[in-house]
């Protein structure tokens, strides 16, 4: 079944090319409605796979503040258990954390599960496990760079932050 972007509630036939209800042309399930983007100026992109909605700053914010609290959780629970370095352990861990999510076939992390977001390659395909490899690894630049990195999605045409440009990806808001 199909649910119409304009509606939201209605569904209709999978084959189906228009919504039965109001009559709004079909488009793919991951899309965000074609009504939302024009309401709220969100930065639509055409690629081979097919249309997206780019996810801002706020959104992608939400989701790392979610993710830092989950891998603060478990650095705190592991500190107490081991001698190593802290910082290192938590760079480690996040670096896991971020590969593992993203590169394993979740698409993202939980905190972007939470805010609806997605890693994609930038012409719209999945990502690879090399790709979400090299973009856990170029996510230390944000830290690096005291954040610039992170904040650069906010100035960027894709809402790209300097480890999205480094390994061609975008994250993308899915279908509410």
């Amino acid at each position: 079944m199909k649910k119409c972007p304009d509606c939201f509630f209605y569904e209709n036939e999978e084959q189906a090319l228009f919504c039965e209800k109001c009559g709004q042309k079909l488009i793919d399930a991951d899309l965000t409605s074609q009504k939302e983007v024009k309401e709220h100026n969100l930065n639509l992109i055409s690629t081979s796979y097919g249309e997206f909605v780019t996810a801002d700053l706020p959104l992608r914010f939400l989701a790392s503040i979610i993710d830092f609290i989950l891998i603060s959780i478990i650095h705190t629970f592991l500190s107490s258990r081991t001698s190593a370095n802290q910082a290192i352990l938590f760079y480690v861990m996040l670096i896991l954390y971020l590969f593992i999510f993203e590169g394993f076939g979740f698409g993202g992390t939980i905190g972007k599960k939470f805010a609806r977001i997605e890693v994609r390659k930038d012409n719209g395909a999945k990502i690879t496990v090399t790709t979400a490899f090299l973009r856990s690894i170029s996510t230390m630049l944000i830290f690096f760079t005291f954040f610039g990195g992170f904040f650069f999605i906010g100035f960027s045409k894709k809402n790209q932050g300097i480890h999205d440009i480094i390994t061609g990806t975008i994250v993308v808001r899915k279908n509410r």
